[in-house]
């Protein structure tokens, strides 16, 4: 689990940030996070992944979304 806060103020910037990441199974695991700027009062990414750690190599996918460049 995360939490975090960041302030801006010229940019009237008061974003908090929340991140969480699960471990499905010995190999797959997955994480979310949200971003939100209480002070333009809107979201500002959401992402999920999941993870796959092989013996060699390992695979993240996930999508995100940044509602400031839509």
């Amino acid at each position: 689990f995360y939490v975090g806060y960041r302030q801006t103020d010229p940019l009237n910037s008061k974003a908090v940030t929340g991140s969480v990441a699960y471990q499905l199974s010995r190999r797959y695991y997955t994480g979310m996070s949200v971003s939100y700027d209480f002070g333009i009062q809107q979201a500002l990414t959401n992402s999920f992944s999941v993870t796959r750690t092989g013996s060699d190599v390992t695979v993240t996918v996930g999508v995100t979304y940044n509602a400031l460049v839509n």
